[in-house]
Protein backbone atom coordinates (compact mmCIF):
# COMPACT_ATOMS: atom_id res chain seq x y z
CA UNK A 1 0.00 0.00 0.00
CA UNK A 2 1.39 3.10 -0.95
CA UNK A 3 -0.38 5.54 1.11
CA UNK A 4 -1.62 9.04 -0.04
CA UNK A 5 -1.53 12.37 2.16
CA UNK A 6 -5.14 11.20 3.06
CA UNK A 7 -4.02 8.11 4.31
CA UNK A 8 -1.43 9.48 6.49
CA UNK A 9 -4.09 11.94 7.88
CA UNK A 10 -6.49 9.80 8.57
CA UNK A 11 -3.54 8.27 10.60
CA UNK A 12 -2.74 11.62 12.22
CA UNK A 13 -6.74 11.89 13.39
CA UNK A 14 -6.87 8.28 14.55
CA UNK A 15 -3.44 8.40 16.25
CA UNK A 16 -4.22 12.05 17.93
CA UNK A 17 -7.71 10.10 19.49
CA UNK A 18 -6.94 7.05 20.03
CA UNK A 19 -2.76 6.61 20.48
CA UNK A 20 -0.52 8.26 22.76
CA UNK A 21 3.26 8.57 23.16
CA UNK A 22 5.42 8.77 26.46
CA UNK A 23 8.89 8.29 27.50
CA UNK A 24 9.37 5.43 30.37
CA UNK A 25 11.72 6.02 33.11
CA UNK A 26 13.03 2.21 34.03
CA UNK A 27 16.09 3.27 36.92
CA UNK A 28 14.57 1.38 39.47
CA UNK A 29 15.85 -1.63 41.42
CA UNK A 30 16.44 -4.52 39.20
CA UNK A 31 15.76 -2.50 35.73
CA UNK A 32 19.55 -1.85 34.87
CA UNK A 33 20.29 -5.55 34.62
CA UNK A 34 16.99 -6.21 32.45
CA UNK A 35 17.19 -3.16 29.68
CA UNK A 36 20.28 -1.85 27.92
CA UNK A 37 18.53 2.10 28.33
CA UNK A 38 17.55 2.83 31.47
CA UNK A 39 14.47 4.92 29.82
CA UNK A 40 11.90 3.88 26.88
CA UNK A 41 10.33 5.83 24.68
CA UNK A 42 6.91 4.16 23.00
CA UNK A 43 4.18 5.07 20.53
CA UNK A 44 1.14 2.98 20.71
CA UNK A 45 -2.65 2.37 19.92
CA UNK A 46 -5.01 -0.24 21.90
CA UNK A 47 -8.45 -1.20 20.52
CA UNK A 48 -10.51 -3.96 21.19
CA UNK A 49 -10.56 -5.15 17.08
CA UNK A 50 -7.19 -5.17 15.25
CA UNK A 51 -8.42 -4.09 11.65
CA UNK A 52 -8.09 -0.08 12.36
CA UNK A 53 -4.29 -0.96 13.47
CA UNK A 54 -3.76 -2.88 10.64
CA UNK A 55 -4.95 -0.36 8.45
CA UNK A 56 -2.34 1.85 10.76
CA UNK A 57 0.08 -0.20 10.22
CA UNK A 58 -0.46 -0.24 6.31
CA UNK A 59 -0.18 3.66 6.19
CA UNK A 60 3.17 3.37 8.36
CA UNK A 61 4.97 1.37 5.97
CA UNK A 62 4.32 -1.93 8.10
CA UNK A 63 6.29 0.13 11.15
CA UNK A 64 5.53 -1.35 14.61
CA UNK A 65 3.96 -4.53 15.17
CA UNK A 66 0.32 -5.68 16.48
CA UNK A 67 -0.05 -7.33 19.62
CA UNK A 68 -3.12 -9.53 21.31
CA UNK A 69 -3.45 -9.48 25.11
CA UNK A 70 -6.20 -11.35 26.10
CA UNK A 71 -8.12 -10.06 29.28
CA UNK A 72 -10.64 -10.75 31.58
CA UNK A 73 -12.92 -8.31 33.59
CA UNK A 74 -15.79 -8.14 35.44
CA UNK A 75 -19.21 -6.89 33.20
CA UNK A 76 -21.39 -5.16 35.76
CA UNK A 77 -24.31 -4.73 33.27
CA UNK A 78 -24.05 -9.07 32.13
CA UNK A 79 -22.81 -9.10 36.50
CA UNK A 80 -20.41 -11.50 35.04
CA UNK A 81 -16.32 -12.04 33.93
CA UNK A 82 -16.05 -11.76 30.22
CA UNK A 83 -13.20 -12.56 28.45
CA UNK A 84 -11.50 -10.35 25.44
CA UNK A 85 -8.81 -9.59 22.93
CA UNK A 86 -7.27 -6.54 23.31
CA UNK A 87 -4.88 -5.48 20.53
CA UNK A 88 -2.32 -3.22 20.68
CA UNK A 89 0.06 -1.74 17.85
CA UNK A 90 3.09 -0.40 19.16
CA UNK A 91 6.61 0.25 18.59
CA UNK A 92 9.81 1.25 20.65
CA UNK A 93 12.11 1.85 18.17
CA UNK A 94 13.98 5.16 17.65
CA UNK A 95 13.67 5.09 13.46
CA UNK A 96 10.31 3.64 13.62
CA UNK A 97 9.37 6.65 15.96
CA UNK A 98 10.73 9.55 14.40
CA UNK A 99 9.01 7.94 11.01
CA UNK A 100 5.56 7.79 12.45
CA UNK A 101 5.84 11.02 13.73
CA UNK A 102 7.10 12.45 10.68
CA UNK A 103 4.93 11.07 8.82
CA UNK A 104 1.72 12.22 10.82
CA UNK A 105 3.21 15.42 11.94
CA UNK A 106 0.87 17.68 9.54
CA UNK A 107 -2.20 16.11 11.01
CA UNK A 108 -1.54 15.81 14.30
CA UNK A 109 -3.21 18.12 16.98
CA UNK A 110 -1.37 20.69 18.86
CA UNK A 111 -1.37 18.24 22.39
CA UNK A 112 -0.33 15.27 20.50
CA UNK A 113 2.65 17.21 18.78
CA UNK A 114 3.49 18.57 21.95
CA UNK A 115 3.27 15.35 23.65
CA UNK A 116 5.82 13.84 20.80
CA UNK A 117 8.44 16.57 20.85
CA UNK A 118 8.60 16.02 24.73
CA UNK A 119 8.96 12.85 24.58
CA UNK A 120 11.39 12.58 21.95
CA UNK A 121 13.74 15.68 22.68
CA UNK A 122 13.62 14.59 26.56
CA UNK A 123 14.10 11.15 26.09
CA UNK A 124 17.14 12.09 24.15
CA UNK A 125 18.46 14.75 26.53
CA UNK A 126 18.38 11.89 29.52
CA UNK A 127 19.47 9.33 27.08
CA UNK A 128 21.59 10.51 23.78
CA UNK A 129 22.76 7.29 22.61
CA UNK A 130 19.52 6.19 22.25
CA UNK A 131 18.01 8.55 19.66
CA UNK A 132 21.23 10.34 18.18
CA UNK A 133 19.60 12.98 15.98
CA UNK A 134 16.65 14.92 16.97
CA UNK A 135 14.85 16.00 13.58
CA UNK A 136 14.86 20.13 13.82
CA UNK A 137 11.21 21.02 13.37
CA UNK A 138 10.52 18.23 16.88
CA UNK A 139 13.24 20.49 18.55
CA UNK A 140 11.95 23.50 17.64
CA UNK A 141 8.32 22.33 18.38
CA UNK A 142 9.66 22.35 22.04
CA UNK A 143 11.30 24.93 22.61
CA UNK A 144 8.53 27.10 21.39
CA UNK A 145 5.90 24.94 23.61
CA UNK A 146 7.47 23.41 26.68
CA UNK A 147 5.72 25.96 28.75
CA UNK A 148 2.41 25.70 27.20
CA UNK A 149 1.51 22.31 29.78
CA UNK A 150 2.36 21.90 32.66
CA UNK A 151 4.21 18.88 33.48
CA UNK A 152 3.01 16.08 35.73
CA UNK A 153 4.49 15.57 39.03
Amino acid sequence: MSPTRSDAAWAAGFFDGEGHISMRDRTGRGHLEKYKSPRSIILAITQLDDEVLLKFQAVMAGRGKIYAEPRTAYRERKQAMVSYTRYQWRTGKRGDILFVVERMWPGLGSIKRLQAATAIVKHTELDPHQLQVVPDYLRQYYNDRAGDVPEKE
